[in-house]
């Protein structure tokens, strides 16, 4: 075990950055606003913290949602940057390319001129190749994550994983795309073959469940991506807020971050969409 010697000379300066870093992350209060407000008032609520720099420099060339994606993927990109140079240790490397990995394929797959593209060019085969990518590298980094020493961050991942790949597995099923053979972290080949509600049982989370139960009536994995996102960000913010020196502390941020983005994406297409507000609403993940 480390002493608090080697925890602070390892962690210290991270944490700190990360303590600093908590406090440009947006109020319920203004991601709430934001419902309300057009494109323009939404890019003026970021201007006022912590994406005014990223939106000042891709101002000139994009505007509206394009405006915002640039600039929220930037901002995270500058993050990560400044994390690293605090700290350069495996671990530490290993938890910032598993963020980076989840929001730039977010990026990818809700994109509307990649839907357009892929439309274009027959779905199907692109759909496949483009999740069997995917869980490749998932599979990559999770095989690293679940190595973690640090216990209360490793139980969170393995969770994070594990909803993770059953979420795959059912959007593949759903679309009829075969995922056989692709030696998931916690999913046998036998276990992708079976139905569905045999799946979510295996959880026994009332909440999970319930999700799983509107995606049916909805025809869509929206739901249990939800119910998901708000089961990890509770567990981290539960568990990982109070942690200092340590990884957990650093993960515990991320974890805001990610957050943060994901609602203002959500947010952002939704207007684009004329999606209702409620139903934006409660979309949307506020720990």
């Amino acid at each position: 075990m480390e002493t608090f010697i080697e925890r602070s000379t390892k962690y210290g300066f991270a944490n700190a950055r990360v303590k600093a870093l908590k406090s440009f992350l947006l109020t319920r209060r203004e991601i709430e606003e934001m419902l309300l407000l057009d494109m323009q008032g939404v890019i003026g609520i970021l201007e006022r913290g912590a994406y005014k720099a990223e939106l000042h420099k891709f101002s000139l060339s994009f505007k509206g949602e394009e405006l915002i994606e640039k600039a929220v993927e930037e901002n995270f990109r500058n993050v990560i940057a400044k994390l690293l140079k605090l700290s350069t240790f495996p671990e530490m490397q290993l938890l910032c390319k598993k963020f980076m990995h989840e929001l730039l394929y977010e990026k990818f797959t809700y994109s509307e001129k990649n839907i357009l593209k892929r439309r274009k060019l027959k779905t199907a085969k692109k759909n496949e190749e483009s999740l069997a990518e995917h869980i490749e590298e998932d599979k990559r980094i999770a095989r690293e994550l679940v190595k973690l020493k640090d216990d209360e961050l490793r139980k969170i991942l393995i969770e994070e994983i594990k909803l993770r790949e059953l979420i795959i597995i059912i959007r593949a099923k759903r679309k009829e795309i075969s995922i056989l053979n692709q030696k998931f972290q916690f999913f046998s080949d036998s276990d992708v073959q079976k139905p569905e509600d045999e799946l979510v049982k295996r959880f026994k989370m009332k909440y999970l469940t319930e999700a799983w139960e509107e995606s049916l009536e909805k025809n869509s994995v929206v739901p249990l991506e939800i119910a998901a996102e708000r089961h990890i960000a509770k567990l981290a913010t539960k568990r990982l807020h109070m942690r200092v020196l340590s990884l957990s502390a650093i993960a515990g941020y991320l974890y805001l971050k990610a957050e943060e983005i994901r609602n203002i994406r959500k947010i952002t297409r939704g207007k684009q969409f004329n999606i209702p507000q409620e139903q934006l609403k409660a979309m949307l993940v506020v720990s």
